[in-house]
């Protein structure tokens, strides 16, 4: 983010500031970028839900977010397709 962006000052509940600040720890990154990306995905995840009426598609791809969110980066893979094979339940 460049110095001319716009500046915002808000107010947010302690606690969730410390898990903001635990997740961008986490992540890596400032706090100010852990925000914008929150931010960011959440527009995405509407802009998403709003071009594709398939309910199931929506759900994962809640699911796959909250799951970056919980875990540092690398911790967990994510495989996307139709099914397992055995080669890949033995990963």
């Amino acid at each position: 983010m460049a110095r001319s962006d716009p500046q915002v000052n808000l107010r947010m509940p302690a606690d969730l500031k410390d898990r903001l600040e635990q997740a961008s720890r986490d992540a890596g990154r400032s706090l100010t970028s852990e925000i914008v990306n929150r931010l960011e995905r959440s527009f995405g995840a509407t802009q998403t839900a709003e071009a594709s009426p398939n309910v199931k598609d929506i759900r994962t791809g809640e699911l796959i977010s909250e799951l970056m969110d919980r875990y540092p980066p690398g911790l967990i893979s994510i495989r996307i397709g139709r099914g397992a094979t055995d080669d890949d339940e033995e990963d």
